[in-house]
This record gives C-alpha cells, structure tokens and sequence, in this order.
C-alpha cells in the first residue's frame, strides 16, 4: 500500500492494516529503506511492552534488537486504537512522535521524515513528520489498471 502527499511517500505492507482489531492498543517500530520510503517489514508488541485500551508503551528489548540485527533503516512507530476510538492522533500521541523525532534526527542525519501510521479498526492513516517537526498526513495513491491495447486483424 503506498501513501504519498506533498511529495513525501511512502509504501507500508498491507498486513499492518489487520492489526487494528483487537481490544487493547499495539504497537511497534517500521524498518525499512528510508531513501525510498520503502517500509520492508515492522515489530509487533513484545512480552514486556505495555498494551492497555488507550495506551501502548514500547519497553521490550525486541524492537531495539529487530532494528539492529536487520540492518535496515528506523522509518518511525505505529500503533493502533482500539475500534470504535477516533482515528485520529491524540496529543500525547503527536507529543511522543515530537520526542521521539527530535532524539531520531539526531541520530540519524540523513533522515528527512518518521513515519506513523494508526491503524484504528480496519482504518489505517499515516503522518510524515519532517525535521522541523510539521506533521503531513499521507493518503492512499489510486492504482489505475492497466490498459490492454485491442489487437486489429
């Protein structure tokens, strides 16, 4: 599923769309190719993460170990609500994802966006948040078939 808006882009597996369902929040990191806004794969909740119905805290190791056996870039953090919750960011969300950002851009200097998805039901939004810490929500690009040229006789 690639989500794209002001020239930022991004393509996240369609799997992370059918964790939205359950009753307590979830949550984890997006690894992937940050130049190409390629999400390649993501952590789901470890054993000692925190998972209640309107919060999700990231403490289990396993997100960290992920990241640094597989070689690929940090592109940011999703998480879910509960269905029947908004959809939409909260502030101690968009506070998190600010925290969050500031300590990953320094960290990592030639990332230019983080990436978080909230996965709410069978919903799924994304926001890029940039290096000054704007906040642009992307949206689902059209697929357009293909056209099969008709063959004359």
């Amino acid at each position: 599923m690639r989500y794209a808006a002001a020239g930022i882009s991004l393509n996240l597996p369609a799997k992370l769309a059918t964790k939205g369902m359950e009753p307590l929040e979830q949550g984890g990191i997006l690894l992937g190719d940050s130049s190409a806004g390629q999400v390649e794969t993501f952590t789901t909740p470890g054993p000692l993460d925190v998972r209640l119905e309107e919060l999700f805290m990231l403490l289990d190791d396993c997100h960290q170990e992920t990241l640094e056996a597989s070689g690929l870039d940090y592109l940011g953090f999703w998480h879910t609500h509960p269905v029947g919750t908004p959809s939409d960011y909260s502030l101690e969300d968009l506070q998190d994802w600010q925290e969050g950002a500031v300590q990953m851009f320094a960290q990592l200097p030639n990332a230019t966006h983080f990436y978080y998805p909230i996965v709410t039901g069978d919903r799924l939004r994304v926001w890029a948040m940039d290096r000054a810490l704007n906040l642009t929500e992307l949206h689902p690009e059209e697929v357009t078939p293909c056209s099969i040229p008709t063959l004359q006789p």
